[in-house]
């Protein structure tokens, strides 16, 4: 017997068990790629079978379980400042992997995933970006950069400039005074949200002041063109100093942290390629926080929502969930009460507030899945007693007298891992799992179908030879009519889908009538920006003042009607394009898919009793990938953050009409006509308006630049992208049953012993791929 059909025989011992993780999964699929690479190796012996085709397929066989090793289950972790993110997910992986405590504020996204080493790399803006956004923050400041300040040949900012920084300080200096400070009646727009920092400074103040402080310390790091530095071994907690230390921070770009296996003990959860990121707050003032976390949101695969037992759910926390709403789907998030158990008189005041919050949830989710658990005790209670300090030491003590307090947090705790394994094990077969698993039972079945016919080809039967020649030439007609036929459809169905695109592009961000370009229009044009508190200004602190705050507060508050509004209508209306893109393909693709088996009937399958290919089970996967052609290209949607761009025109017009404002008061006076309508506050109104139709100019060249990136930079390299893919998988069976005529005359005319021994190997073959597409099909039955 050959010692492949003992293979074959042994492999039918492999019944498939469910596999619980991702790591088992992984391993199976291993194993599975594994035999598949011995199986092309045998069909080396068999003349003629092994060419370049098939070397391509044996090439894809191989990369797989390294392309499933490079997918990623991203999880984000968003919640209120001071919500108890970072304790929860040091609680998740037990150990303090990110900087905590009372005033520290997230400025970046975090990323946290396996790594062979301990190392945090820390990605930094450029100078560039770093003093576009403090120029930003100084637009219309009512001092003079330096002496020269109005001189045209004055250079940009730079913060690498000690002249610049000198001037940084002065401008600290006035921010930080009592008379930056908002006001109470300014700390809302008129879509109530809250526009102040918890300090009470500006957000402009706060980024200036972070600059000023954090230059020395972070002056070495930053370069001309964004870069990173890494921190391994012993100094791999030094990354708290920018993650923890919010003045560091506006330096870096994002986080990423890598732990080794030997740092997990919670099941392992990084082990399972998954990604764990510590977003910023949602309530956060810096409107560029908010686009960030927008943006990781539409990469990320689950939610979990952290929610502070000390406040509930709070204004900003439903805020966010609308966005969310929009841009991502509800179904797949986890809420988190972090429960504080010094603000508990009982368990049953902590069940009232998980009540009061589930219920605030449900108008959102329905049945909302909410875990009351007490981060901070949990990984208290991980961590060596010798590695906590004296304060964390007593307050595991008094906690640990709270019995019923802490069996409920570790009852919740413990359902929420159980929930978390599953809902982690479901997304990575859907993401990671899935496409590959379909590519791997096409693989054999094409392969399966040149198998039957050399197998046909090397029948001593010579009728059955001649007619395997005979229906093998129609079949590779019928190939090459099928080719051209595709190339046409998927050529039209391409344009067809584009051409749809554009004109659903150009209607969405039409100017005139576009829905967005309205609603931003209507936001901008009765938005009232000058008001009592800027009269208030303007008595106490003078003209200058005033135009400053009135500027930057309607600055702030676009900015954040664009990331709450317009953000998310965006989002929501590219994934409608996306869907277009995949029902369009899938489409083309149910109404010209075909077996080759129904050209080429087998005669050998029957006579040997061998499975036939019409017989072969079908896995119920998504015919067009979309997260595999983005991450093949790397394509990730336009990032949602919008940088208003104001002309430096405001400020020398605003100056200008207050000079002339206060000549004609001057001359009104010396004719004895006094002008009632005081001139600070006339040229303020007027600034006003200016700076409302700086506002219009610069939303509508965002558009033109937006949609311009997005119908060529991504919309379009998508639609290419599963244009080839799906062309691919039409083909894929038609293209292994090419066989070049001469080496079909080869066959036919070899020695029969030489046939026999070449029949006799095939056979043994065409068993194996039997079993590796039932091991196949058994992964599917796992979910």
């Amino acid at each position: 017997m050959d010692k492949t059909t003992n293979f074959a025989n042994s492999a039918n011992n492999l019944e498939p068990k469910r596999v619980d993780d991702f790591a088992e999964q992984f391993k199976y699929v291993q194993d599975i790629c594994s035999d598949i690479s011995k199986l092309f190796e045998r069909l080396k012996r068999v003349d003629g079978v092994y060419d370049s085709t098939v070397e391509k397929q044996h090439q894809l066989s191989t990369l797989i379980p390294k392309q499933i090793g490079e997918g990623v289950t991203k999880i984000a972790v968003v919640g209120a400042i001071k919500s108890g993110k970072s304790t929860f997910i040091n609680s998740l992986l037990q150990d303090d992997i990110l900087k905590r405590g009372a005033g520290v504020v997230t400025s970046t996204i975090t990323r946290i995933k396996k790594g062979e080493t301990l190392k945090a790399q820390l990605n930094f803006k450029s100078w560039d970006q770093i003093n576009c956004e403090i120029e930003k923050a100084l637009t219309l400041i009512p001092m003079a950069y330096s002496d020269s300040a109005n001189k045209k040949n004055r250079k940009p900012f730079d913060l690498r400039r000690k002249d610049d920084r000198n001037f940084l300080k002065q401008v600290k200096l006035s921010l930080c005074s009592e008379n930056w400070y908002r006001s109470t009646d300014t700390l809302f727009d008129n879509t109530n949200q809250n526009l102040s920092s918890e300090t009470g400074l500006r957000a402009e103040a706060i980024l200036i002041s972070n600059a000023v402080d954090s230059y020395d310390y972070v002056k070495d790091f930053v370069q001309n063109e964004p870069s990173y530095v890494e921190f391994t071994g012993n100094d791999f907690y030094n990354h708290k100093q920018f993650t923890g230390v919010s003045s560091n921070a506006i330096f870096v770009k994002d986080v990423t942290l890598q732990i080794p296996s030997t740092l997990q003990s919670n099941y392992s959860l990084l082990d399972n390629c998954v990604e764990i990121a510590d977003c910023q707050g949602v309530d956060s003032t810096d409107t560029s926080h908010i686009a960030h976390i927008q943006d990781y949101l539409l990469l990320a695969n689950m939610v979990i929502y952290v929610i502070s037992s000390r406040t509930g759910l709070r204004e900003a926390d439903i805020k966010f969930l609308n966005i969310i709403k929009k841009i991502a789907t509800l179904n797949n998030i986890i809420f988190i009460l972090n429960a504080d158990f010094n603000e508990h008189e009982s368990l049953e005041s902590l069940i009232k507030i998980e009540n009061s919050v589930k219920q605030g949830l449900s108008y959102f989710v329905e049945n909302p899945q909410i875990y009351t658990i007490s981060s901070l005790f949990n990984l208290l209670s991980h961590i060596e007693p010798k590695a906590l300090n004296s304060k964390e030491l007593a307050i595991l003590k008094i906690w640990q007298q709270e019995t019923s307090l802490v069996d409920y947090s570790h009852k919740m705790a413990e359902e929420f891992d159980n929930i978390l394994k599953k809902r982690v094990q479901t997304e990575q077969f859907l993401t990671i799992f899935q496409s590959h698993v379909e590519r791997l039972n096409l693989l054999l079945k094409g392969l399966k179908q040149r198998n039957l016919i050399f197998m046909e080809l090397l029948s001593d039967n010579l009728k059955m030879v001649s007619d395997a020649a005979q229906k093998l030439q129609q079949l590779q007609d019928s190939a090459l009519k099928f080719e051209s036929s595709l190339d046409d459809l998927i050529a039209t169905t391409t344009q067809s889908i584009k051409s749809e695109i554009k004109s659903a592009i150009k209607l969405f961000f039409n100017k005139k009538e576009g829905r967005q370009a309205l609603s931003v229009k209507e936001f901008i044009l009765g938005a009232k920006i000058y008001d009592d508190n800027y009269e208030n200004m303007l008595s106490n602190f003078g003209f200058n003042h005033a135009l400053y705050c009135m500027f930057q507060d309607f600055r702030n508050r676009l900015d954040s009607f664009m990331t709450q509004e317009f953000n998310p209508s965006v989002v929501e209306f590219i994934q409608g394009q996306e869907l277009c893109i995949k029902n369009g393909f899938e489409s083309l693709y149910q109404s010209c898919s075909f077996e080759p088996s129904a050209i080429y009937q087998f005669s050998t399958s029957k006579s040997l009793n061998l499975k036939g290919l019409n017989g072969t089970k079908k896995i119920a996967v998504d015919i067009v990938d979309l997260n595999g052609a983005k991450r093949i290209l790397g394509l990730s949607l336009p990032k949602s953050e919008f940088a208003t761009a104001y002309s430096s025109k405001i400020r020398a017009d605003a100056i200008a009409r207050f000079s002339f404002y206060s000549i004609m008061e001057i001359i009104a006076k010396f004719i004895k006509s006094v002008d009632k309508s005081h001139k600070s506050s006339r040229a303020l109104n007027e600034s006003a308006k200016k700076i409302k139709k700086e506002a219009l100019r610069s939303v509508m060249l965002h558009f033109d630049s937006y949609l311009n990136h997005l119908q060529d930079d991504y919309l379009f390299k998508l639609v290419d992208a599963v244009a080839r893919d799906s062309k691919d998988k039409l083909m894929e069976s038609f293209r292994l049953c090419a066989i070049e005529s001469q080496k079909v005359e080869e066959l036919i005319s070899g020695e029969c012993m030489d046939k026999s021994e070449q029949f006799e190997i095939l056979k043994s073959i065409s068993l194996e791929i039997d079993n590796l597409l039932d091991r196949i099909f058994a992964i599917d039955k796992t979910r």
